[in-house]
This record gives C-alpha cells, sequence and structure tokens, in this order.
C-alpha cells in the first residue's frame, strides 16, 4: 500500500501485515473462518475489510450458514470489528433474492470499497451443479451494516450463467462481470458483454448500458470462434478499468484446444480499449503509468512499462521468475516472484531494473495476487 505497510494472505487463509516494507509479517486474521483475496480489500497501510471463505468442499457450519459478516481493522489488523449479520436467507429479502433455504455453503466473490464509507460484497451461494447463485450487498456505513441490493436470480437479474466479479465506477455505478466460457451461453467472437448498473446495482434490466468488448483482439485462422468470459475486473473511479478475460478454441465437437488470456484497460469507464494477450501479471498505478510481464519461456519474463495507458510498451528487464506485480509509485514496487518450489517478496526501488529479495520461503502452492 505505501512503502513500509502491505498485506497478504498466505495458504491456509491466514491475513497477514508487514509494517517494514515485507521485510517481516504479523499474522492479523480476524476471529471467523479462513481468507482469501476475493473476501478482503484494503484501503491503505491500516484500513481493510475481510469477509471469510468457504470453498466448494464445506460440509458443515461455519461456512454452512444463513449469515455471515465482514470484519473492518482501521489499525493495520491489531484489531478488528465485525459488521452486523449479513442474512443470506431468502426470508431476509424482497423478492427476487436467491431461492434458497435451509444451509448451504457460500463464498465471497468479491469485496471492493471505493471510499471509507461505500462498498459493496458480491457473494456465491450454494455451489449447485450449474446453479449458483450471486447476491449483491452495499454499505454506506464503512461496513458497519449491509443492505441487500440484488441477486442473480431475481425477476430483474442479466441473463448471465457465472458472475465473476464487480468493479465501483463512483457511489452509484459498478460494473458486473460474467464468465461465459463456463456457460451454455458462450458469445462467440470475443463479443463478450458487462454490465454497468446504476443505482447502486439495483437496476438490472434491458435498460442498463451494456459495453461489448472488441471483436476477436486474437486471430487464428484454424480457430477463428472464440468463446470468452472475463475472470477479474479491477478499478481506480471513475473512469480506469481492467479487466481480465479467458478465451478458449474450440472445435464443433467442443473440445477446448487452446485457452488465451487477454488484459484490458481503459482509461474512459470502458468506452474504448488497449488490449493485448497475457502472458504475465498486469498492474497499473494510475491510468497512464503501468508494468506487465512478458513471458519468454517457462521460467523468463520480461519487464516491460508503460507510460501512455498500454499503447506501448518499453523493456526494462528480463527476471528469471513468474510473479504478481504491485508499485506504489513510479519507482517503489513489490512482486510475489516464484520459480519451481520456491517462493519469494522481492522489492525494487528502481522502477524494475534491480530487485532485491525481501522475504523468502518454500512454496507449497501457485500463489495468488
Amino acid at each position: 500500500m505505501d512503502e513500509s505497510n502491505g498485506w497478504g494472505i498466505e495458504a491456509t487463509g491466514h491475513i497477514v501485515h508487514t509494517d517494514d516494507g515485507a521485510g517481516t509479517w504479523t499474522d492479523v486474521t480476524p476471529p471467523q473462518g479462513a481468507y482469501n483475496d476475493a473476501g478482503f480489500f484494503a484501503m491503505d497501510g491500516r484500513t481493510a475489510w475481510a469477509t471469510p471463505h468457504a470453498g466448494d468442499d464445506c460440509l458443515e457450519p461455519p461456512c454452512l450458514s444463513t449469515q455471515t459478516y465482514v470484519w473492518s481493522t482501521q489499525d493495520g489488523g491489531t484489531t478488528w470489528r465485525p459488521s452486523e449479520a449479513i442474512c443470506l436467507s431468502v426470508d431476509c429479502h424482497e423478492e427476487g433474492a436467491s431461492n434458497l433455504t435451509g444451509l448451504y455453503p457460500f463464498d465471497p466473490r468479491a469485496l471492493k470499497f471505493i471510499d471509507r464509507d461505500h462498498g459493496w460484497l458480491l457473494i456465491n451461494l450454494a455451489f449447485l451443479m450449474n446453479q449458483d447463485r450471486y447476491d449483491i450487498f452495499y454499505t454506506q456505513d464503512g461496513g458497519a451494516s449491509w443492505s441487500y441490493v440484488n441477486s442473480s436470480n431475481g425477476s430483474a437479474a442479466p441473463l448471465s450463467y457465472f458472475v465473476t466479479d464487480i468493479a465501483p465506477l463512483d457511489r452509484q455505478k459498478i460494473l458486473v462481470t460474467t464468465d461465459e466460457i463456463m456457460g451454455p451461453w458462450a458469445e462467440l467472437n470475443n463479443n463478450l458483454q458487462y454490465y454497468e448498473l446504476s443505482d447502486e446495482g439495483r437496476t438490472w434490466n434491458e435498460d442498463v448500458q451494456v459495453f461489448s468488448l472488441p471483436t476477436a483482439p486474437i486471430a487464428d485462422p484454424l480457430w477463428p470462434d472464440l468463446d470468452c468470459g472475463t475472470l477479474d475486473a479491477e478499478s481506480m473511479p471513475p473512469l480506469v478499468v481492467d479487466l481480465d478475460q479467458e478465451c478458449s478454441f474450440a472445435d464443433a465437437a467442443n473440445n477446448i484446444h487452446a485457452y488465451y488470456e487477454i488484459h484490458f484497460h481503459s482509461t474512459d469507464a470502458g468506452r474504448t480499449w488497449q488490449y493485448w494477450q497475457k502472458t504475465g501479471d498486469v498492474d497499473f498505478l494510475d491510468a497512464q503509468t503501468g508494468w506487465r510481464l512478458v513471458s519468454l519461456g517457462e521460467t523468463a519474463h520480461e519487464l516491460q512499462r508503460t507510460d501512455d495507458g498500454g499503447k506501448s510498451w518499453s523493456k526494462i528487464k528480463t527476471v528469471e521468475w513468474n510473479g504478481f506485480l504491485s508499485f506504489v509509485n513510479q519507482d517503489v514496487g513489490w512482486a510475489l516472484a516464484y520459480q519451481e518450489n520456491i517462493m519469494a517478496v522481492v522489492k525494487t526501488m528502481d522502477g524494475g531494473k534491480t530487485w532485491e529479495i525481501k522475504t523468502q520461503a518454500e512454496a507449497v502452492a501457485t500463489p495468488s495476487p
């Protein structure tokens, strides 16, 4: 978050915090459950929110429940305060909420704040065979209480299969993305749509503004039809939006032959885009300045930088690792780097030209950003 303070989530769901630039880490996990990156959001080095992660193998409480909580901290995780209980039962909501009764597993898909008071929570319910339900909640008091907004099972919900992420544009509007590649209504030729919702996301209908991403940014003469879905969405309100999209080539028998990832970057809230095939992580500091890793083989990547919003890129150096980037200014940044069975937090003080190992450990799983 800055040159001293940062957050992380380790393999078993513990939230950790550093106040010495990743030299040491302190376990600051809230009392309830395990956590993942989808259910965690940090506003700065001291302020963060977290809601428990259950997983689709959950068979008993507390991840089988009709309610959950969002925990908040303003002191770097030393103390956490729970929100009011968030009811997940249909009995708690107006008509159109998830039609789930009894105890069902639940998982956060996105927790995003636009300032210290206003935020959204996207929860996946049930994990039933092709029948997942997604509920959106909204807070105006810093996460102390959450109001039900809408559900993918509601009468005004968009025709989507898997809701994957949300990205705030301002206090009233959010982007909602879907992963149609997993569903029976997959769009072809990369003409994937996503939704801009007003009134905190309560209105999902034909009047909602729908944008289409560029048609077929990656062309292959053998497989002209792309099935695509958006995996992740990030925003720097009100105008900057970044999307990661997954596309596949499939034959007439629906046998998948190749996967591609595409990164989209917009500086005008999704009206126009810069895009490229993604072979490594991408991190934008602001609308114009960003870094990306471009694969050169099994382990080597070329670290590149843009100063024009992704229109052009210049090489910084070649690194012998893959990883996830996090820059806090033009010069200072970190990467969660991994190579074979070694994982390390590395730091740069010169915009990526040189890197210093801050924390190193044996990797027990492929890390997440």
